[in-house]
C-alpha cells in the first residue's frame, strides 16, 4: 500500500548502519536502513534499485562461502524485482571477487544485479555524536556520482523510475486541484468530492457497467492518459536527454534495431494486447472471445456458411504448413469475436447493441517459415496485426472486415475472453471497417 523504497543499506553493525543512513540523508537520498540479524527474517523490498551491502554480515562469516551464503540469504528475503545495482561497502574490499564467485556458484536462484561496485566503508563512518564534516560528505557524493557515471544503464533506469514517481505525484496533485476546499486544516471536508471525481474518471474510461464490475482497472485505465501527459511535461529536461544519449550511444542510434522475432513479438504483447482479462470483461471493448458455435450454426449468426467466411481468411489459409496433418493444423485456428463498438456507447449508462467483428488467431507453430517473414498484408476484407506473444507462443491475429454482427447478448456463442486489444488497435480496426464499407472516392474541386 505504501510507496516502496528504491535505496537501502544492509549491515549487522548498527553504528555503521546509522552512519550510512546519516550520510544518505544529508545527500538528500531517501533510503531504508535494514539491520541484519541472522535470527530474524527481513521484509520484502521488491522495488529496490540500489542496495548497499556489507561483506561481513555475520561475525562467524569468516570464509568466502559463508559470506556468500549470508548475502544470498538477504537477497532471497528482499525478493528484489527488476533491475538493481549492488554497492558493496566494506573495510576489506580485496576479497569481493572471491565472495561473488562463491555466490554465483552456490546460489543460482538469486536475482542478480545489472552491475556492482565497491566502496570503502571508512568515509561513511561518522562521529558518535552524529556530526559529519562537509569534506567527507563531498567525498561520498563524488564517489557515488562516479559509480553511476560508469554505469549508464543504472543511471538511465533510475532516472526513468524517479520520473514515473514524480509524474504520478503530479497527476494526483492536478486532480486534487480540481476540487475546491480540499484543505484539512480548517472545517470539514467534502468526503464525496474526490470519490465523485474518480468515479467520473472510471466511467469515462470503462463505461458505467464495466466500471461497476471492475472499479480498480477502470480507475487505473482512466489515470493513464493523465500520467502520460505529466510524464511528457517532464521530458524537456536537458539532463534527462543526456542520460538517455549516454545510455544508447550514437553508434547504436545510427542504425535501426536488429531484427529479433521473439523480442519483437514480446514487445508487441505489451503494445497490442492486455492479457489481464476475466469472464466479467466479456462485453468490454476490444476483448477477444473464442467462438463456441457449431459449424452448421455459423449461417444463422453471420448469414453465410462457415466455409465461405473462413475462405476469406486467405492470407491465413494459404500460409498453413503443408503437412500430412493439414486438417488438424487448420483446426488450430481459433475463431473469435472482438467488440469494436464506439467508445461513447460503452460510456453511457443505458444498454446498447454490441458490435462484434470476426477474428482468427493462429500460432506461428502452424505457419510455414516463409509466411512468417513478413507481416500479413491488409488485403480485400482481411486486416492483420503484427505477430505478438500469447501463451508463450508467437501468434498472428487477423480480423474479417466483412463479418460483423450486432447483438445485445452474445454469451450463448462465445467462451471465456483470451485478451483485450489496446484502445488504439481497436480504433484502427473500427476505422478500417468503416472504410471497407464506405468505399468513398476522392472528392476534388476544379
Amino acid at each position: 500500500m505504501f510507496p516502496q523504497a528504491s535505496i537501502a543499506a544492509v549491515d549487522d553493525n548498527l553504528d555503521h548502519l546509522n552512519s550510512i543512513g546519516t550520510v544518505l540523508d544529508r545527500l538528500g537520498l531517501p533510503s531504508v536502513m535494514l539491520h541484519y540479524d541472522v535470527t530474524e527474517e527481513m521484509n520484502e523490498h521488491k522495488g529496490l534499485r540500489i542496495l548497499f551491502l556489507d561483506l561481513h554480515l555475520s561475525p562467524d562469516s569468516d570464509s568466502p562461502h559463508k559470506k556468500a551464503d549470508a548475502l544470498a540469504a538477504v537477497l532471497k528475503e528482499l525478493k528484489i524485482q527488476g533491475p538493481w545495482f549492488a554497492i558493496f561497502w566494506s573495510q576489506a574490499t580485496d576479497e569481493l571477487e572471491e565472495v561473488l564467485d562463491r555466490l554465483i556458484e552456490r546460489h543460482t536462484e538469486v536475482h542478480p544485479p545489472i552491475g556492482h561496485a565497491i566502496m570503502d566503508k571508512v568515509p561513511f563512518l561518522v562521529a558518535k555524536d552524529g556530526t559529519i564534516n562537509r569534506e567527507k560528505l563531498a567525498e561520498v557524493q563524488e564517489t557515488l556520482e562516479q559509480i553511476l557515471d560508469h554505469s549508464p544503464q543504472v543511471k538511465a533506469l533510475l532516472a526513468w523510475d524517479g520520473r514515473m514517481q514524480q509524474a504520478a505525484g503530479d497527476c494526483l496533485a492536478n486532480l486534487l486541484n480540481m476540487i475546491p476546499n480540499t484543505s484539512g486544516w480548517r472545517g470539514p471536508l467534502d468526503q464525496n468530492a474526490l470519490p465523485r471525481l474518480f468515479w467520473r474518471i472510471a466511467c469515462a474510461s470503462y463505461g458505467l457497467g464495466p466500471a461497476q464490475v471492475n472499479i480498480t482497472r477502470a480507475i487505473e485505465s482512466g489515470l493513464f492518459p493523465i500520467l502520460e501527459d505529466r510524464l511528457a511535461a517532464l521530458s524537456h529536461d536537458a539532463d534527462i536527454q543526456k542520460i538517455w544519449e549516454h545510455f544508447i550511444d550514437i553508434e547504436l542510434r545510427s542504425a535501426p534495431p536488429d531484427k529479433d522475432k521473439l523480442i519483437s513479438a514480446t514487445l508487441n504483447r505489451f503494445f497490442l494486447i492486455d492479457n489481464s482479462v476475466e469472464d466479467k470483461d466479456k462485453g468490454r471493448r476490444g476483448v477477444f472471445c473464442e467462438l463456441t458455435l457449431r459449424d452448421n450454426d455459423w449461417e444463422k449468426i453471420f448469414g453465410l456458411r462457415k466455409e465461405i467466411i473462413v475462405g476469406n481468411f486467405a492470407n491465413l489459409g494459404k500460409k498453413i504448413k503443408k503437412t500430412e496433418d493439414r486438417d488438424n493444423a487448420l483446426n488450430n485456428i481459433r475463431y473469435g469475436l472482438i467488440e469494436i463498438g464506439p467508445a461513447c456507447d460503452h460510456a453511457q449508462s443505458k444498454a446498447f447493441q454490441s458490435r462484434l467483428i470476426l477474428a482468427a488467431l493462429v500460432s506461428e507453430n502452424f505457419l510455414s517459415p516463409i509466411s512468417t517473414s513478413k507481416q500479413f498484408a491488409a488485403k480485400d476484407c482481411v486486416f492483420a496485426l503484427k505477430p505478438f506473444l500469447f501463451n508463450n507462443s508467437i501468434h498472428h491475429l487477423s480480423v474479417h472486415l466483412g463479418a460483423i454482427i450486432t447483438a445485445g447478448d452474445f454469451d450463448g456463442f462465445v467462451g471465456s475472453p483470451f485478451f483485450r486489444l489496446r484502445e488504439q488497435v481497436v480504433n484502427d480496426i473500427a476505422f478500417r471497417f468503416a472504410h471497407h464499407f464506405s468505399r468513398l472516392g476522392l472528392i476534388t474541386a476544379e
